[in-house]
């Protein structure tokens, strides 16, 4: 039998099931009235008739309690499983078989509108630009945070563009050359300005805070517990802010790259020049671990494993308790990998214009994209998008191929994509957003 509520919620919200829910005969006596109510002749024909069965002499009725919705007595009589009028002799094996096969057919075309309703309802790939939105003066990566808003810093303008509902909603004054933001858990966004050796911290669209930390930062990474990550890149260090003041200042290595934080709150940091990885637990050191030549920033996917793409010598060291395991050759100068949601690591290839797709260790696909790949953008749906830099496309792979290829603005940075599966592209050469859906 089909639940009542599951029956009410497809007839208020998708129109196309209402006749299967008339016929269905678990419909109570409210929700068809509603339905005929409505206006649909289709709709009230089958209301109707099913009144008209109800009505005729002997016929079954329907008891409905005080809260509106049938009891058993009620679902019986609605779906002809009660007593028959002439005294209850039993009914003929045909009339049960064909009743079976009635309910079969319109169970199954109920479960068919429920799949039909959500798979219409489901976020769909991105498949062309909707909205292209000017920024600023020399336009960094974009960051998407959780309510949808979308942060954009302006290098040469000194400012952090905030985009919602496709344009811009307000612009920011920060510090000097922000670098793109990280967005915490609380919404709070952090922006490290690297001539500046500060972070702005905006809150409620202004800037709430300025913490001074070291020289050159770069991006930073905001922890789950509040932590936020700062590396700076000519100290060798890495700032801990807490409750808007730094913590604690961490040496690590030379020119740290944006940390990454796994599931255990450990931090990893690469070491651009020194070709390792920082582990910091605790506010310190745990462990330094050495990958490949000029490794990029890290990624740790949700069983704690961390892959490093090393730019200077082509390879992916892959990082499992402090120790590395594999070291997986990919294509030439290979940037930031993603993971997506089957545990598939996807890494593009700078100077190949390719992107290797990895599985238990080892390279099972090279997709080739188009030229000056940045690292790849994954939506909740698993569809990966890859913008390029000299191309101006962004390339859609879905199950190990591309299936689109979409022109964006001149010189495109990497791409990012938010919770409904909107994309958003930065034009650096243009100082455009492109919105993608």
């Amino acid at each position: 039998m089909t639940p009542q509520a599951v029956l009410r919620e497809l007839a208020m919200d998708c129109p196309a099931t209402r006749v299967v829910v008339a016929g269905n005969p678990a419909a109570y006596p409210e929700l068809l009235q509603w339905l005929a109510f409505l206006g649909d002749p289709a709709v009230a024909a089958v209301v109707a008739g099913r009144s008209a069965r109800q009505s005729a002499p002997g016929a079954p009725i329907a008891e409905v309690p005080s809260s509106g919705l049938p009891g058993p007595a009620a679902v019986l009589a609605i779906s002809g499983e009660a007593g028959p009028p002439d005294g209850g002799r039993p009914k003929s094996r045909r009339r049960g078989l064909w009743l079976t096969l009635v309910a079969v057919v319109v169970v199954l075309a109920v479960v068919a509108g429920v799949v039909g309703y959500r798979l219409l309802m489901a976020p769909r790939p991105a498949s062309q630009v909707v909205a292209t939105i000017e920024v600023g003066s020399e336009p960094m990566l974009p960051v998407v945070a959780p309510d949808g808003s979308v942060y954009v810093s302006n290098w040469r303008d000194m400012t952090v563009s905030v985009i919602r509902a496709d344009q811009v909603d307000v612009t920011i004054p920060v510090g000097r050359y922000p670098a793109p933001p990280a967005v915490a858990s609380d919404g709070s966004v952090y922006v490290s300005n690297v001539f500046d050796g500060t972070v702005s911290v905006i809150r409620d669209d202004h800037v709430d805070a300025v913490i001074r930390v070291g020289n050159v930062p770069h991006m930073s990474a905001a922890a789950p517990d509040g932590s936020v990550y700062v590396p700076n890149q000519d100290d060798g260090t890495v700032s801990v802010i807490r409750n808007d003041r730094v913590a604690t200042t961490i040496r690590v290595g030379a020119v740290p790259f944006t940390p990454a934080v796994g599931p255990d709150g450990s931090v990893y940091v690469t070491n651009y020049e020194d070709g390792t990885v920082s582990v910091i637990r605790n506010d310190q050191v745990a462990a330094t671990i050495r990958v490949g030549a000029e490794p990029a920033e890290p990624v740790v996917a949700s069983d704690g494993t961390v892959y490093i793409a090393n730019f200077g010598d082509g390879t992916v060291s892959v990082i499992k308790k402090d120790q590395v395991t594999a070291a997986i050759k990919v294509g030439a100068e290979p940037i930031a990998p993603t993971v997506t949601a089957d545990g598939s690591v996807h890494v593009t290839s700078q100077a190949d214009g390719t992107v290797s797709v990895i599985k238990k260790d080892q390279v099972v696909d090279t997709i080739p994209v188009g030229n000056g790949p940045w690292t790849p953008a994954v939506a909740p749906d698993g569809t990966v998008y890859v913008a390029s830099y000299y191309a101006e496309t962004v390339s859609v792979i879905r199950k190990g191929a591309v299936v689109a290829t979409i022109s964006v603005g001149g010189q495109p940075f990497p791409a990012a994509v938010a919770s409904d599966g909107t994309v958003y592209v930065v034009n650096s050469e243009d100082e455009t957003v492109s919105v993608l859906r």
